[in-house]
């Protein structure tokens, strides 16, 4: 059984005129667990919806969203979501904002502290974590905000582009950090994505978007063992195919479905 499924999902927004918008068509998509499948598509069609919706931030107009097997609204402590902005509250340290969480759920203290340590040193931030967020660099607010997610110890993660505003040197520093907890921990992880070579890197399997509606136009197994080579002609091709995937987007029937 998947971990995660989007069964015959559509969502629908209606405009300043009132007129009804599809953002999504009839997705369907299964997730097993321990996957990192990342989605790429246009601008507008629809990916960070999606993430929402799994995320239950969102209602989908139709269909269903399925964690472990049951239809699920609203949200939950198994799913963590990590989104461009950190998010951190300003005026707490980095400890203290990795602590709200499970403060609100009454964790005993000790326990507490455990779990915050932990996560500090799995996503690199020892020494940092009496600074307040202003203090730090972009990539370690964000390493903050998966840590914060990560001491929750959800069974999903989802992410919505979240190293799109660090610097390119920084970026690719937090995708192998990202691959490396990913890893260790085996969460099953939905990434969003604009960055198709960050996609092939990530990715156990990448699911394309068509434009706005967004329908899943087809889906790429990334066979290659990590760590992956980005300068190997393989990874390279898969690139190529992918740009023409986007650049050509076919297959709006909205029919795909991948079975596991």
């Amino acid at each position: 059984m998947p971990i995660i499924e989007f069964r015959n999902l559509f969502k629908t927004y209606a405009n300043q005129e009132g007129e009804e918008m599809n953002a999504l068509e009839n997705i369907n998509l299964k997730v097993k667990d321990g996957e990192f499948v990342c989605i790429l598509g246009p601008s507008g069609c629809g990916k960070s919806t999606l993430l929402e919706i799994a995320a239950g931030l969102l209602p989908p107009t139709k269909g269903e969203f399925l964690l472990d097997g049951t239809p699920r609204t609203g949200t939950s402590r198994d799913i963590g979501v990590v989104f461009q902005d950190s998010s951190l509250f300003p005026w707490r340290n980095i400890r203290k904002n990795l602590e709200f969480g499970l403060e609100i759920a009454g964790v005993d203290k000790g326990i507490r502290a455990q779990k915050v340590q932990e996560a500090i040193e799995m996503v690199g931030l020892s020494g940092f974590e009496n600074k307040y967020p202003h203090q730090l660099s972009g990539g370690m607010r964000q390493r903050a905000g998966l840590a914060r997610t990560l001491v929750n110890n959800p069974s999903c993660i989802l992410m919505d582009e979240p190293f799109s505003a660090v610097d390119h040197l920084t970026r690719l520093t937090l995708q192998e950090e990202i691959v490396r907890i990913w890893q260790r921990e085996k969460k099953t992880i939905i990434f969003i994505t604009h960055d198709v070579s960050e996609a092939v890197y990530l990715a156990t399997r990448i699911v394309v978007l068509t434009p706005r509606p967004g329908r899943i136009q087809k889906l790429f197994d990334v066979p290659f063992p990590q760590p992956r080579n980005r300068n190997d002609i393989s990874f390279i091709e898969i690139i190529e195919k992918i740009y023409m995937c986007l650049n050509n987007p076919e297959g709006k029937d909205g029919k795909i479905e991948y079975t596991i």
